[in-house]
């Protein structure tokens, strides 16, 4: 139990340096912070349930209180984690929404431009073959 729950903060705090945290992370890592409020729950049950202690069930008992701190304190700085990388998520996600807003607004406007060098082409175009026209017409009238 000790390994495990030294393990998680670790892991949580080596996917937010890492930079790659999605959304089904922070879910993943909202269902085992609910999995430990279980198990700390269950802690909690177990402890206050036997009036008469032996001396061996003190050592037990002492050894669960102890295991209950440092999962409290886990749960804690995993929440802490969570709660940043849950931040980091939501900006990275608004910033996706712009860039899309962003490309979005570009393409419109290059197919703009795309439209206006189109019509330019067009007019250049007629513009030639009237011209070709007109100096073919006074060539032949010269002759």
């Amino acid at each position: 139990m000790m390994r495990i729950t030294a393990f998680f903060p670790v892991a949580l705090a080596a996917v937010l340096f890492a930079g790659c945290a999605t959304a089904v992370d922070v879910e993943s890592i909202t269902g085992r912070l609910n999995k430990q409020e279980v198990r700390i729950a269950a802690l909690e049950r177990s402890a206050g349930q036997k009036p008469e202690i032996s001396v061996e069930t003190k050592k037990k008992l002492h050894q669960m209180e102890t295991d209950l701190k440092t999962l409290r304190k886990s749960f804690a700085d995993s929440k802490v984690i969570l709660d940043t990388l849950s931040e980091k998520v939501e900006a990275l996600e608004a910033f996706m929404k712009e860039v899309d807003r962003s490309l979005a607004q570009s393409r419109k406007k290059g197919i703009e431009i795309d439209r206006s060098v189109e019509d330019m082409a067009n007019k250049v175009g007629a513009e030639v073959r009237a011209l070709t026209e007109k100096l073919k017409k006074l060539v032949e009238e010269g002759r």
